[in-house]
This record gives C-alpha cells, structure tokens and sequence, in this order.
C-alpha cells in the first residue's frame, strides 16, 4: 500500500523535524513569562469584555443594514433576510493581541455611527472619527475602553448569513478595489493561519517578534 504524501507546509521545508530538547522547552518558557510580564497577554475579564463588544457591534450591523435596505426600498422580507456580519482580522483574528490593542471588523461606512450609538449603552461610545478618504475607508472608534478600527465591505448577494466564508473568490466580483482591500484582511489573515501546522507556536513567536519592533520603533 502506497504512502501518502507528507504534506509540505508553505514554499520551503522546514529547517529541522527534530523534537525540541530539553533547554529549549526551557528556553519557551522563560519566553512566555517575559511576555508576561511585559503586560503581552489580556486577563480573562479583558478578553471576555472584547468579545462582547464585537457581539454588540454585531448586533448593531444586523440593524444598520435593515436601515440601509429601507433607504433602497427592498421589501419588509427582504429587508428581514438582508442580514450582515462583522469579521476580525490582523493581529486579534491571528490571537496575537494584547492590552489596548483594536480588534479590526469589517463594516459599512455611511449611516453606522447613528445606528451605533442608538443601540449602544449610554456612554458607551467614548470616540467615533470617520476617516472616508484613507485608502481603506475607515471609522476609528473607541468604545466602552476599547479601541476599533470598523471598515467596510458590501457583497453583491442578496443576504450576508453568519455562516458567511469569505474564501470564496465569487464574493469579489462586482467590487471596487477599496472593497477588495476591505476583504482581504480576513481572507489574507485565515491564509497565513493555514499555512502553519503549529498555530500556538507560531502565535507565540509571532507575540515575541511583535514586541521587539515595538520596542525597536518599528512597529507602533
């Protein structure tokens, strides 16, 4: 019986197979308390009140398309099945943010922050700046402490579902390029996530690197 092939993770083989020794699992751990104790990881509480927040502005995007799909006249069913749905990416959908750092989500540009204030908690909404001739389109947001860089991509389909996969290449037909960009955060984001075979290793290395350019000045 034939063996299958091994499969080959990215351009090149790895440098080593070799488990790692001893000193070198020791060598991890010394990493993950310096992390650690350079403020690299959130508390539970912190990640916890991220994940609400981006279920709220979920809930806030379901609302703004209806107002949007009203505005077009679509019919109240139509309007009902419309739909929409937020995605992260960059370093928070990589699971490599820390502290202060913004998760990123997709969103619509016109007409959110009134429905977003709207429906959020009083005070909630600390900051709102619509940046609409960057060369992503964006809202810098600061909400209930958290900052979040909301930018927008429309889909020429009649409903967004919340099973939505953006892998799939039919979703960019139709788009200008500002949208396309928009897109591929998320879709160049779960690209590089299935690349690597060992995703908490490469999260790890990836939080290390991060913080070194910070504190280089290469990175704010």
């Amino acid at each position: 019986m034939a063996t299958p092939p091994v499969r080959q993770w990215g351009v090149t083989p790895p440098i080593s197979t070799v488990l790692p020794t001893p000193d070198e699992l020791a060598a991890n751990d010394d990493l993950i308390s310096e992390l650690k104790l350079q403020n690299n990881f959130e508390s539970p509480a912190e990640t916890e009140h991220r994940k609400n927040t981006l279920q709220l502005i979920q809930r806030v995007t379901v609302e703004f398309v209806k107002v949007v799909s009203r505005k077009k006249g679509l019919s109240p069913a139509a309007v009902e099945a419309a739909g929409g749905k937020i995605f992260t990416y960059g370093s928070y959908r990589l699971g490599v943010y820390g502290p202060g750092e913004s998760p990123v989500v997709l969103d619509r540009f016109s007409d959110f922050p009134p429905v977003l204030e709207r429906m959020a908690p009083q005070g909630a909404v600390e900051k709102m700046t619509p940046v609409p001739d960057a060369f992503v389109p964006i809202i810098k947001l600061e909400f209930s402490g958290i900052s979040i860089d909301l930018i927008y991509a429309r889909l020429i389909v009649p409903s967004v579902p919340l099973n939505l996969d953006l892998k799939n290449n039919d979703y960019l037909r139709g788009l200008d390029e500002k949208e396309v960009r928009s897109l591929n955060g998320t879709r160049v984001t779960d690209e590089i996530l299935e690349l690597v075979p060992q995703q908490k290793t490469f999260r790890l290395a990836l939080r290390a690197i991060k913080l070194w350019a910070q504190r280089k000045k290469h990175l704010s």
